[in-house]
């Protein structure tokens, strides 16, 4: 292959390789979307389940999976909804659509004000509670061999090396850890923003 042909191959393996992971999406749609119009009313309504919590999950995933964070809030915010719908059924109030709305709008009603609080500030730090995040035994290791402070930092501000460039014991004893560490436990005055000083893991004095 020469060298003027090699991008129109590559751009051309993208594209299909595109198109085959969009295709199962696209076919469980498809199934999703007929399954009322084939099953009968009972598996439909099995279905209805289902999917409420293939919704339940997918949110937990991306919370307890990915991040390592168990969310309590997360459940709670599903049972509002979740009794909302009850109580208005008890009520012989029966149209799908309301209900759904209704229980949506009591969800979110109660989830702005917490999401919004303001966050405390702290002061004088001295460590974090959260044993994945003690910068001390532990390495924080992203998908691109990236290493950083701890598991709170999901933009990774605060890189400390490359596992490509440096071996792990090098970047845990290397200077921006080092300093890093400082900060967390209070042996040296951290920046206003420093990310810890927002945690609700960080220890204080």
């Amino acid at each position: 292959m020469t060298t003027s042909t090699a991008p129109i191959a590559a751009r051309t393996a993208s594209a299909g390789t595109l198109k085959r992971a969009l295709a199962l999406p696209a076919l469980l749609f498809l199934v999703i979307f007929l399954f009322p119009f084939i099953a009968g009313p009972h598996y439909v309504i099995l279905m209805f389940s289902a999917m409420g919590y293939a919704i339940a999950l997918l949110g937990l995933n991306l919370l307890f999976g990915y991040t390592g964070l168990l969310s309590l809030g997360h459940a709670m915010f599903l049972a509002i909804g979740a009794y909302t719908a009850g109580y208005m059924t008890s009520t012989r109030i029966t149209n799908f659509e309301l209900i759904l709305l209704v229980a949506v709008a009591i969800g979110v009603t109660v989830a702005v004000p917490i999401g919004l609080h303001p966050q405390t500030r702290h002061k004088n730090l001295r460590g974090c509670e959260q044993t994945g995040s003690r910068v001390v035994q532990w390495a924080h290791i992203t998908p691109t061999a990236d290493c950083v402070l701890c598991c709170q930092d999901y933009h990774d501000q605060y890189k400390v090396g490359n596992l490509k460039e440096q071996s792990l014991n090098e970047i845990l004893s290397g200077p921006k850890m080092a300093l890093l560490r400082r900060w967390v436990y209070g042996v040296d005055e951290a920046p206003d923003d420093f990310i810890c000083r927002g945690c609700i893991y960080a220890l204080t004095a």
